[in-house]
């Protein structure tokens, strides 16, 4: 079934762009500022995993609150209960059905298709719970091909696998990206495979094969996400990194940083899409154009987690000397037998001459702990835009009015960070899917075979496209 093309107009090709001589340098200059604005994920990945912070006590017990991790994986849940609804309008032609097509594809190919990583709607939640996670996550739209799939797809690259354009706060505004791949030895058999015998072939075979000649190199520990780290896992692979030119006909390119000649590729082709933008679109939770990635809620919470924690782990602590209180011995313990002085039914102490006396440690602090934990735990909320759900006077934050009138105001402040997050989300899947779309269009040709329902086919006679006469094919 032919149709047009559903394209945004093309820009025109950029003759300025980042030439491969000059990728390796750029790379190196990306990759240092990135490497600061990367600094505090490891005590984001902390406390979404609801980790232990490396400077808990000895003594102290090994537990948490996770508040916070349990409202950043809740949160996609509440905003993102099912697949965004969106429609494609072409801004090229005038022609209803030209849309009604784009539509068809997008909802009957491409949807149920682009599953590299996940399915598409868990990769639309995990991708809002990495934004609340880090400030902002990116999404790489790509072509795919492979037996069970011809079309555009997307993943969720490892946020410090994106190295944007140093000075750039935004991926908008760069004219180049870097992203970070690895790949296993197998894979580039299999890539070394399939585009051998290819005379129009992107990759540079020659290159892949000396890649798999040579040994696997482990990943950086800034590259590493945090299950790596903890758990001491030897993540390695055959690091290749792509660089996206901004511009309409302008190159892509994939090199790897264990080859010496600077102007060696791995990969080279052309931007697929005909608008010229870059494939990598960043979603975000609070965005400022201050840092590249924003605002997250671990970064606007996490202090506040860590008073929780060290107070759930103090009270822990404090229950545990409670149940087995410290003991002051005084005078001679020739006689005094140490292991009878057990907290046991029936237990006989041998305490000789010695004198034993329990020391009783409650003091205020410790009654109070539910007040001021709740305190606490309500000014967490505040941060994240949540609700306060303490129904008695006495508990939570006192200042919270437990009217109806007050907490109905919490509830819209809470609709209101929902909508907000939403909005955020469908801003991204809307760049995103018109990128994936105009890439799906340029690469298919018309080469697609739908099969049309009956209400595709109601708005496609409508939309002009079939004569009216329901026998015409």
């Amino acid at each position: 079934m032919p149709y047009q093309r559903l394209l945004i107009k093309e820009q025109s090709s950029m003759s300025i762009h980042l030439e491969k001589k000059d990728i390796k340098d750029a790379y190196y200059e990306a990759s240092k500022t990135t490497k600061d604005w990367h600094r505090p994920f490891d005590e984001y990945e902390r406390i979404a995993a609801n980790k232990l912070s490396k400077t808990i006590g000895k003594n102290m017990p090994k537990v948490n609150d996770g508040s916070l991790a349990a409202s950043l994986i809740e949160t996609p849940m509440q905003v993102l209960p099912s697949l965004q609804p969106g429609k494609f309008t072409s801004r090229s032609t005038s022609q209803a059905w030209v849309n009604e097509i784009a539509n068809i594809i997008w909802k009957n190919i491409i949807v149920p298709g682009a599953n590299t990583q996940a399915s598409f709607f868990d990769k639309e939640q995990m991708a809002l719970y990495r934004a609340l996670k880090y400030g902002g996550q990116p999404r790489y739209n790509f072509f795919v091909s492979n037996d069970e799939y011809t079309g555009s797809d997307w993943s969720l690259p490892y946020i410090r696998n994106v190295k944007l354009e140093p000075g750039k706060f935004s991926v908008d505004d760069c004219d180049y990206v870097f992203l970070d791949i690895y790949y296993t030895k197998l894979q580039l058999k299999r890539l070394i495979q399939s585009h051998s015998k290819e005379k129009d072939t992107t990759w540079n075979v020659k290159v892949l094969k000396k890649l798999v000649d040579m040994s696997m190199t482990s990943k950086e520990m800034e590259e590493q996400n945090i299950n790596e780290r903890s758990k001491q896992i030897h993540a390695s692979g055959i690091k290749l990194t792509a660089c996206f030119n901004r511009g309409s006909g302008t190159p892509f390119y994939m090199f790897s940083s264990q080859l010496d000649a600077k102007d060696e590729a791995v990969r080279d082709w052309i931007n697929p899409d005909p608008t010229g933008a870059l494939p990598i679109t960043m979603q975000y939770c609070y965005e400022n154009l201050e840092s590249p990635y924003g605002i997250g809620r671990a970064e606007l919470a996490g202090p506040t987690q860590n008073v929780l924690d060290f107070m759930t782990q103090a009270h822990v602590f404090a229950t545990q000397v409670g149940l087995q209180p410290p003991k002051k011995i005084s005078g001679s313990t020739d006689q005094t037998n140490f292991n009878s002085l057990t907290f046991t039914p029936d237990a006989l102490w041998q305490v000789g001459q010695a004198q034993i006396d329990v020391v009783n440690n409650t003091n205020a602090v410790y009654t109070q702990f539910p007040n001021n934990f709740g305190l606490y735990k309500t000014q967490l909320q505040t941060l994240q835009g949540r609700t306060d759900g303490s129904v008695s006077a006495e508990a939570g934050n006192p200042s919270f009015s437990k009217t109806q009138a007050g907490v109905e105001m919490q509830q819209d402040r809470t609709n209101s960070q929902d909508n907000y997050l939403r909005n955020k989300a469908d801003v991204a899947s809307g760049k995103m899917a018109e990128k994936m779309m105009n890439v799906h269009m340029a690469n298919m040709q018309g080469a697609d075979i739908l099969q049309v329902a009956k209400e595709d086919r109601d708005r496609l006679v409508k939309a002009g496209y079939f004569d009216d006469n329901p026998d015409t094919e």
